[in-house]
């Protein structure tokens, strides 16, 4: 058998043909629904654009617009928003660390009663001991 070389056209066996005709009419018979599919595709698309651009018109708009109202407030005003903001912000820092510290100072009175108590429990244990190694040497 000859070897075909990279620049010479392929020539198809009688088997490859038949399956080569079958995939061509396979896809044929595919098209219509390939071709709904890639209609549905594009309109998701381009909805999807017309939505994103609906959501960036807006959201320029709103910004333009507390722009506006930015500019038309005086200075000493926002200033007195932006403290009563930073303020409000550390109250609520300050709440969230009470918070915490409440919880943490609870568990550690917890653990400061159970040490007492397993203290407590060993010394008396401690104690048994004694008087029963007491009591084997008598």
């Amino acid at each position: 058998m000859k070897t075909r070389r990279a620049w010479q056209p392929r020539c198809l066996r009688e088997e490859e043909r038949v399956g080569f005709d079958a995939r061509r009419i396979d896809r044929a018979r595919r098209r219509p629904h390939n071709d709904s599919v890639c209609a549905a595709k594009g309109a998701d698309t381009l909805k999807r654009q017309q939505e994103d651009k609906a959501s960036a018109t807006a959201g320029r708009l709103v910004m333009e617009k507390l722009g506006k109202t930015r500019e038309r407030s005086p200075p000493g005003k926002r200033l007195k928003r932006e403290e009563l903001l930073k303020d409000m912000l550390l109250e609520l820092k300050e709440k969230e660390l009470q918070d915490k510290r409440e919880p943490r100072e609870l568990m550690a009175a917890q653990r400061e009663e159970d040490r007492a108590h397993k203290f407590a429990v060993v010394q008396a244990v401690s104690s048994i001991v004694d008087l029963i190694r007491l009591r084997k040497k008598n």
